[in-house]
Protein backbone atom coordinates (compact mmCIF):
# COMPACT_ATOMS: atom_id res chain seq x y z
CA UNK A 1 0.00 0.00 0.00
CA UNK A 2 2.64 2.54 0.89
CA UNK A 3 4.69 1.45 -1.99
CA UNK A 4 0.89 2.17 -4.60
CA UNK A 5 1.12 5.88 -2.46
CA UNK A 6 4.15 6.57 -3.54
CA UNK A 7 3.99 5.34 -6.82
CA UNK A 8 1.04 7.54 -7.38
CA UNK A 9 3.33 10.71 -6.74
CA UNK A 10 6.15 9.42 -8.86
CA UNK A 11 8.22 8.67 -5.34
CA UNK A 12 9.44 5.45 -3.90
CA UNK A 13 9.94 4.08 -0.32
CA UNK A 14 13.40 2.31 0.21
CA UNK A 15 15.18 1.44 3.09
CA UNK A 16 18.30 4.06 4.42
CA UNK A 17 21.67 2.47 4.73
CA UNK A 18 20.61 3.27 9.16
CA UNK A 19 17.28 1.12 8.90
CA UNK A 20 14.98 3.86 8.32
CA UNK A 21 12.23 4.12 5.70
CA UNK A 22 12.39 6.94 3.27
CA UNK A 23 10.20 8.63 1.04
CA UNK A 24 11.75 9.74 -1.94
CA UNK A 25 10.62 11.51 -4.86
CA UNK A 26 11.88 11.40 -8.53
CA UNK A 27 13.07 14.94 -9.43
CA UNK A 28 16.02 15.71 -12.09
CA UNK A 29 18.27 16.80 -10.39
CA UNK A 30 18.39 14.48 -7.28
CA UNK A 31 17.58 16.35 -3.79
CA UNK A 32 19.59 14.32 -1.25
CA UNK A 33 23.08 14.82 -0.44
CA UNK A 34 25.58 15.49 -4.00
CA UNK A 35 28.27 13.25 -4.79
CA UNK A 36 30.75 13.81 -7.28
CA UNK A 37 31.57 10.73 -9.00
CA UNK A 38 34.89 10.39 -11.36
CA UNK A 39 37.68 8.47 -12.50
CA UNK A 40 39.07 7.89 -8.60
CA UNK A 41 35.67 6.62 -7.79
CA UNK A 42 35.05 4.08 -10.27
CA UNK A 43 36.29 1.55 -12.45
CA UNK A 44 38.62 1.99 -15.73
CA UNK A 45 36.15 1.74 -18.29
CA UNK A 46 32.83 0.75 -16.28
CA UNK A 47 30.50 3.37 -17.19
CA UNK A 48 27.87 2.21 -19.41
CA UNK A 49 24.77 3.86 -21.01
CA UNK A 50 21.99 0.72 -19.15
CA UNK A 51 18.89 2.93 -20.48
CA UNK A 52 17.72 5.53 -22.40
CA UNK A 53 14.08 6.31 -21.62
CA UNK A 54 11.47 7.15 -24.30
CA UNK A 55 10.50 11.01 -24.34
CA UNK A 56 7.15 12.11 -23.07
CA UNK A 57 5.05 14.59 -24.79
CA UNK A 58 1.64 13.38 -22.96
CA UNK A 59 0.84 11.44 -19.49
CA UNK A 60 -2.66 10.08 -19.23
CA UNK A 61 -3.12 9.42 -15.45
CA UNK A 62 -5.80 7.26 -13.54
CA UNK A 63 -7.12 8.76 -10.65
CA UNK A 64 -10.33 8.75 -8.31
CA UNK A 65 -10.96 5.09 -8.55
CA UNK A 66 -14.74 3.56 -8.06
CA UNK A 67 -13.51 0.69 -6.44
CA UNK A 68 -17.26 -0.49 -6.28
CA UNK A 69 -19.13 0.51 -9.87
CA UNK A 70 -22.75 0.09 -10.03
CA UNK A 71 -24.35 -1.44 -13.39
CA UNK A 72 -28.20 -1.37 -14.13
CA UNK A 73 -30.56 -1.73 -11.72
CA UNK A 74 -27.61 -1.59 -8.61
CA UNK A 75 -27.42 2.04 -9.93
CA UNK A 76 -31.35 2.65 -9.67
CA UNK A 77 -31.04 4.97 -6.71
CA UNK A 78 -28.74 6.96 -8.17
CA UNK A 79 -29.70 10.30 -10.07
CA UNK A 80 -29.78 10.21 -13.62
CA UNK A 81 -27.11 12.62 -14.31
CA UNK A 82 -24.33 10.66 -12.16
CA UNK A 83 -25.17 7.43 -13.48
CA UNK A 84 -22.26 7.27 -16.02
CA UNK A 85 -19.67 8.24 -13.31
CA UNK A 86 -20.62 5.10 -11.25
CA UNK A 87 -20.86 3.10 -13.73
CA UNK A 88 -16.78 4.43 -14.39
CA UNK A 89 -13.56 2.60 -12.68
CA UNK A 90 -11.43 5.52 -13.39
CA UNK A 91 -11.81 9.13 -13.72
CA UNK A 92 -8.91 10.38 -16.34
CA UNK A 93 -6.62 13.50 -16.97
CA UNK A 94 -4.16 13.54 -19.70
CA UNK A 95 -1.58 16.57 -19.81
CA UNK A 96 -0.15 17.49 -23.41
CA UNK A 97 3.51 19.36 -24.05
CA UNK A 98 2.80 20.70 -28.04
CA UNK A 99 6.26 21.53 -27.68
CA UNK A 100 7.87 18.32 -27.13
CA UNK A 101 4.83 16.27 -29.30
CA UNK A 102 6.07 18.80 -31.99
CA UNK A 103 9.80 18.47 -31.44
CA UNK A 104 9.74 14.95 -31.51
CA UNK A 105 7.01 13.97 -33.49
CA UNK A 106 5.12 11.68 -31.37
CA UNK A 107 1.58 10.88 -31.84
CA UNK A 108 0.59 8.37 -29.71
CA UNK A 109 -1.66 7.75 -27.26
CA UNK A 110 -0.02 8.03 -23.77
CA UNK A 111 -0.96 4.93 -21.56
CA UNK A 112 -2.72 5.18 -18.66
CA UNK A 113 -0.97 5.01 -15.53
CA UNK A 114 -2.94 4.05 -12.63
CA UNK A 115 -2.60 6.44 -8.73
CA UNK A 116 -4.31 6.43 -5.82
CA UNK A 117 -5.13 10.29 -6.16
CA UNK A 118 -8.40 11.42 -5.60
CA UNK A 119 -8.74 14.88 -7.01
CA UNK A 120 -8.00 16.29 -10.31
CA UNK A 121 -5.98 18.93 -9.88
CA UNK A 122 -3.05 16.72 -7.59
CA UNK A 123 -3.87 14.48 -10.67
CA UNK A 124 -2.82 17.13 -13.73
CA UNK A 125 0.01 18.20 -11.22
CA UNK A 126 1.61 14.87 -11.17
CA UNK A 127 0.78 14.56 -15.02
CA UNK A 128 3.12 17.90 -15.95
CA UNK A 129 5.50 16.81 -13.45
CA UNK A 130 6.04 13.25 -15.34
CA UNK A 131 5.64 15.21 -19.04
CA UNK A 132 8.43 17.83 -17.60
CA UNK A 133 10.82 14.98 -16.45
CA UNK A 134 11.04 12.76 -19.38
CA UNK A 135 10.29 15.50 -22.11
CA UNK A 136 14.09 15.59 -23.34
CA UNK A 137 15.78 12.89 -24.46
CA UNK A 138 17.94 11.61 -20.74
CA UNK A 139 20.14 8.64 -19.94
CA UNK A 140 21.04 6.16 -17.25
CA UNK A 141 24.35 5.19 -16.79
CA UNK A 142 25.46 2.37 -14.78
CA UNK A 143 29.18 2.12 -13.38
CA UNK A 144 31.45 -0.44 -11.06
CA UNK A 145 32.28 1.81 -8.38
CA UNK A 146 34.61 1.28 -5.57
CA UNK A 147 33.91 0.78 -1.88
CA UNK A 148 34.02 4.46 -0.57
CA UNK A 149 31.21 5.34 -2.74
CA UNK A 150 28.55 2.80 -0.95
CA UNK A 151 27.01 5.73 0.71
CA UNK A 152 25.10 6.90 -2.47
CA UNK A 153 21.57 6.17 -1.48
CA UNK A 154 18.25 6.37 -4.47
CA UNK A 155 17.66 10.15 -4.63
CA UNK A 156 21.05 11.79 -3.87
CA UNK A 157 22.29 13.91 -6.49
CA UNK A 158 25.21 12.56 -8.22
CA UNK A 159 27.67 14.96 -10.80
CA UNK A 160 28.85 11.83 -13.49
CA UNK A 161 32.62 12.80 -14.97
CA UNK A 162 34.29 10.41 -17.68
CA UNK A 163 36.22 10.87 -21.01
CA UNK A 164 33.12 9.18 -22.54
CA UNK A 165 29.54 9.86 -23.67
CA UNK A 166 30.32 13.25 -23.52
CA UNK A 167 31.00 13.56 -19.27
CA UNK A 168 34.29 15.25 -19.80
CA UNK A 169 32.64 19.06 -18.37
CA UNK A 170 30.54 16.30 -15.94
CA UNK A 171 26.59 16.07 -15.72
CA UNK A 172 24.30 15.69 -12.40
CA UNK A 173 21.62 13.85 -12.00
Amino acid sequence: ICNQLAISIGAQLTMTSTGYLRLIKLSIPGTGTSYSVGANDIEEDSINISDKPEIRASTKIAYCKNWTTQQGSIAAGVPSQNISLFETEWLYTTTVNSTTQADYKLTTEPAEEQTLLIQKLDAEDEAARRNALWDTPRFIYSVKAYAHMLPIELGDAVTLTDTRFGLESSKTG
